[in-house]
Parts: C-alpha cells; structure tokens; sequence
C-alpha cells in the first residue's frame, strides 16, 4: 500500500504543479503583457491585452485551468488508491489460501 500511496501522491503533485506552472506565467513576465491563450479569448474582451480585459482574461483562465484540472487530480489517485487497496487484499487472500491449502493436506 505504501508504493500505491506514493504512486497517487506523485500524480497528484505532477497535476497541481502543472497547474500552478500554468496559471503563473503571466507573473514571470511582470513588463510584457501575454495572455495565458491568446488563441482562445473570451467573447466581450476584445483586445484582450488592454488593461481591464487583460485581468479579467487572465482571472478567467486562472479558475477554468483549475477547475477543470483539480477534479481529475482528486479522483484519479482516489481510484488509484482503491485499486491497490483492491490488490493488495486479493495478494494476501491468495497467499493465505495456498497455506490453508498445505494445511489440509497436512491433516
């Protein structure tokens, strides 16, 4: 159980950095004003790097990255977990019936 907790942490930890190295590159360039996508902008928010429409895209993209990234990093080491909860209990239910089977030839 421990490999399969430190598998699940891993991904989780890979898919939040990955998010969070997503929505923070606008904070590395403080002087230059890029969009997170430029190739998608939001209807209504036209030019997109003025000054009011470049925050609130910046906002927009920040919440749908995380929303749409935070619920699969929960549920899949959730799954992850249960599956390696769901073998591990199978590994020690075949190791103990070939000792119960050698226990019954013996008497």
């Amino acid at each position: 159980m421990k490999i399969v907790k430190k598998r699940a942490l891993t991904y989780w930890f890979v898919m939040v950095i990955d998010v969070v190295g997503y929505c923070s590159r606008p904070a590395f360039h403080p002087h230059k004003r890029t969009a997170i996508d430029e190739n998608f902008p939001l209807y209504g928010l036209e030019p997109v790097l003025e000054s009011p429409n470049f925050e609130l895209n910046i906002i927009a993209m920040i919440l749908a990255a995380t929303f749409t990234a935070y619920p699969p990093a929960s549920i899949i080491p959730l799954i992850m977990v249960i599956v390696g909860y769901t073998e591990s209990q199978l590994l020690a239910l075949s190791y103990e019936l070939q000792h119960m089977w050698e226990d019954a030839e013996q008497y």
